[in-house]
């Protein structure tokens, strides 16, 4: 719907929708209309899941120990670097060779979504792996991101969400009901986007902080099962409408640099990620001792790497701070998001399916040979 909207003779009333100035003041100045409050607003409802699924997982699942939790995340460092050393490979100088952190962040929504279409293709482990890989990748991708792009981090605020935190996780022991973290995420989302870091990321942090354990009035997983409609049906839906929308009617590739962004993003999409990724889980996983994933074989391993080069909305800050000024070059970069996102997923996919087909004949050969 977003490509055909924005590709349409109504392409105009696109732009004109999702610009549309909603402004808080200075508790979130760069948080300016629509499209900004659906990414970094009602986003946090798609984290907070993600953090309930992560705490959960934390206190009584795969990620108790600590040398699990780590696995996951060198794997996302190794993703990070493998794609924005791809991208260089391609676009090594130039006003196009800024643009190497565009293609290192992986997108959430985008890779649990290709994971509850793939059904149980997916492992339950691989899952996990997937989406605790995602959560440190965008972390990291938003610290860079801050880092570069000039925007102004405002430490006092920063160190308020700390202390802040801090404290939640000591009293959570005697909280009963979820609702304490659930009303904090709002002084931290303010928290954040005041220091200037990427709000959503609180709903990943209230998450974590909802007590676990026998004593909870209202269990993690009834709370995420509640919230799990609203995030799936609502939220991602209108996240993907306000930023898939690429006009495919205008040349892309006629301004100097273009091709060379475009291709690099979808190289670095396609083949760092996957190979970024892959190389840090069984690189992580022979140092500490532990399987990348639970459940989860090489192949399927290889399967989920490539589905972590989907991405489009933390790429997207980085290809405007990195082009500004030069429309040309961040629509190829655009159009790459959405190549290299698309090639990605397919790639995963056909490795996923091809994968859960073997053992499927294994298995049917196997009960051949005992009968």
């Amino acid at each position: 719907m977003a490509l055909a909207w924005a590709s349409s003779p109504w392409s105009s009333s696109y732009a004109t929708l999702w610009s549309t100035p909603i402004r808080l003041g200075v508790l979130a100045s760069w948080v300016v209309d629509l499209r900004a409050w659906i990414d970094s607003g009602l986003m946090t409802v798609f984290f907070l899941v993600v953090g309930l699924e992560i705490g959960r997982e934390r206190a009584t699942g795969a990620l108790a120990r600590w040398r699990r939790a780590l696995v996951p995340v060198v794997a996302a460092a190794g993703g990070m670097v493998g794609a924005a050393a791809a991208y260089l490979v391609v676009a090594h100088g130039g006003q196009p060779a800024l643009g190497w952190g565009v293609p290192m962040a992986t997108d959430i929504a985008f890779v649990a979504g290709a994971a509850a279409l793939l059904g149980d293709r997916v492992p339950g482990g691989l899952r996990l792996f997937l989406v605790t890989l995602a959560v440190a990748d965008d972390v990291g991708s938003v610290a860079v991101l801050a880092v570069v792009s000039g925007r102004h981090l405002a430490p006092w605020p920063l160190v308020a969400v700390a202390a802040g935190t801090l404290g939640l996780l000591a009293a959570r022991r005697r909280w009963k009901t979820p609702w304490p973290a659930l009303i904090a995420m709002v002084p931290l989302w303010v928290g954040l986007a005041a220091g200037g870091v990427e709000p959503a990321l609180a709903g990943v942090l209230a998450g974590v902080l909802v007590p676990v354990g026998p004593g909870s009035s209202l269990s993690i997983e009834r709370l995420e099962r509640r919230l799990q409609p609203l995030s799936g049906l609502v939220v991602l839906p209108l996240f993907a409408l306000a930023n898939a929308g690429v006009d495919v009617r205008h040349a892309l590739f006629v301004v100097p640099g273009a091709v060379v962004v475009f291709t690099g993003i979808v190289v670095a999409r396609v083949v760092g990620k996957l190979f970024g990724v892959t190389l840090g889980a069984v690189g992580s996983a022979w140092a500490t001792g532990v399987s990348p994933a639970v459940d989860t074989g090489a192949g399927q391993l290889v399967g989920g790497a490539a589905l972590t080069g989907m991405g489009f909305t933390v790429p997207l800050l980085f290809a405007a701070v990195a082009f500004s000024g030069d429309p040309g070059l961040f629509a190829a970069a655009q159009a790459g998001l959405l190549a290299g996102s698309v090639g990605a997923g397919m790639v995963g996919a056909g490795v996923l399916v091809l994968v859960r087909r073997r053992s499927a004949r294994r298995d049917v050969l196997a009960r051949g040979l005992g009968e």
